[in-house]
């Protein structure tokens, strides 16, 4: 949350003394509700948290795999986790052409599918026109199985979902498929592209895949 919001938040308890805040800073990926930073928070609230305020990072990841969030430290320039989950390294599929790209994704998503029938798995496109798009290159060959995530029209049965990064915050998935992370869509030097980046590699709980063409995003090893 920005500054405003988390004034919001802190005004409506009687007191703070008692109060935990817990956040991943890395899910930060809209321009208007920048955090501020966990140092100068306490600047701010320092009068009524005084000495009694204590901040910790957590170092344990087990919800993603660690092959998964090591990526996804790389991808956000942050400090890896130090315990987890065992897991599959992630497979990057780059492809000469967005055809090969497509070929690529549905035999992932296709053994992917059939390894886990009862999960819902998932592709994170950059926003919702690109996402649109994935969805008429798979439907044709996956039928019911995949489907259309967007604001208002999201659902959680099994199968796969296509859908934009900033609509999964939150959410994960057994499954991911990360649809060309390009240079255009993530471009280095952009805070807000790394954790993006961050939060499209850690909806993944199991298995990760990324596909690209074209020249894909110096964020990625």
């Amino acid at each position: 949350y920005s500054l405003m919001s988390l004034a919001s938040l802190m005004n409506a308890v009687e007191s703070t003394h008692d109060l935990t805040l817990v956040g991943d800073i890395g899910q930060s990926i809209a321009s208007d509700e920048q955090f501020i930073g966990w140092e100068r928070l306490k600047e701010v609230w320092q009068i009524e948290l005084g000495e009694r305020a204590t901040f910790f990072t957590l170092n344990v990841s087990y919800r993603s795999t660690l092959p998964i969030m090591r990526l996804a430290s790389y991808a956000s320039k942050r400090k890896p986790p130090t315990e987890g989950r065992t897991g599959r390294t992630p497979i990057w599929f780059h492809c000469e052409n967005e055809e090969r790209a497509t070929e690529s994704a549905l035999q992932w998503l296709s053994k992917a599918l059939e390894r886990y029938p009862t999960c819902l798995s998932a592709v994170l496109c950059a926003d919702q026109n690109e996402a649109q798009q994935v969805f008429s290159l798979l439907k044709p060959r996956l039928g019911a199985q995949v489907r259309i995530g967007k604001p208002g029209n999201f659902s959680f049965e099994e199968g796969l979902i296509v859908t934009a990064i900033e609509n999964v915050k939150g959410l994960e998935f057994t499954n991911v498929l990360l649809w060309n992370p390009s240079a255009r869509a993530f471009p280095a030097g952009d805070p807000l592209a790394n954790n993006k980046l961050y939060v499209a590699i850690t909806r993944a709980e199991e298995n990760l895949a990324l596909v690209s063409f074209g020249r894909y995003s110096r964020l990625l090893p």
